[in-house]
């Protein structure tokens, strides 16, 4: 794959609105997106994009930019959608006229190869973010941060969290009950008790008496 420059074979619609496509990296294995700002504003992040060409199809321009800014080499495994973008004319106020500065397509990539050097590696920095965490960073592009919450990874990420939890309860054991002494039924008698006499002595008090012959 070659890296391109200028916009000679740029597409634009019937409404002469320049089409862009671009891509969700994804780490299906860790849950992670990656995202890429410019060096001189490092703290801006955005997903790989860029204009698609005449000589390809809009996939192919998706990971044909993914590479060039990204350093990212992978498969397209779905489509996101598409989203136009309004530039702003200034702060807060844009364009008005009805008709959009770009048309997204983006799709989602699942990353098999990172590369150590890549075209626009003096441009951008990269790195990969846990799903919430590239949802905050994405909060000045929300058409980016909706193509996310249609990817893969949200729908992993909310069967996780909708999933019963699957740890095992700790087992109580129970404590034997203390044992009730037994009474005497209420009905009966009480025995009582044989005097504490020797069984010799006993004996013979009961021949004296003429008990036994």
């Amino acid at each position: 794959m070659e890296a391109r420059t200028g916009r000679e074979k740029q597409v634009y619609d019937s409404n002469n609105v320049r089409q862009v496509a671009g891509c969700v990296p994804i780490n299906p294995q860790t849950g992670q997106i990656l995202l890429i700002s410019r060096t001189k504003r490092e703290n801006q992040w955005i997903l790989p994009k860029g204009g698609w060409e005449s000589d390809e199809t809009k996939e192919e321009a998706a990971m044909r930019e993914t590479y060039e800014e990204a350093g990212l080499r992978g498969r397209i495994t779905g489509f996101l959608g598409t989203w136009d973008q309004y530039k702003k004319m200034r702060k807060n106020v844009v364009v008005t006229d009805g008709r959009p500065a770009a048309v997204f397509w983006l799709y989602e990539m699942e990353v098999d190869e990172l590369l150590e050097k890549w075209p626009e590696d003096t441009k951008r920095t990269r790195k990969w973010f846990p799903y919430d965490e590239a949802i905050a960073a994405l909060d000045t592009m929300p058409f980016m941060q909706e193509a996310i919450r249609r990817s893969s990874i949200s729908a992993a990420r909310q069967q996780q969290l909708q999933a019963p939890a699957t740890s095992e309860k700790p087992v109580t054991i129970a404590e034997p009950a203390p044992r009730t002494p037994e009474k005497p039924s209420q009905g009966g008698k009480r025995l009582s008790k044989t005097p504490n006499m020797p069984s010799r002595l006993w004996f013979r008090n009961l021949i004296s008496c003429g008990l036994f012959a």
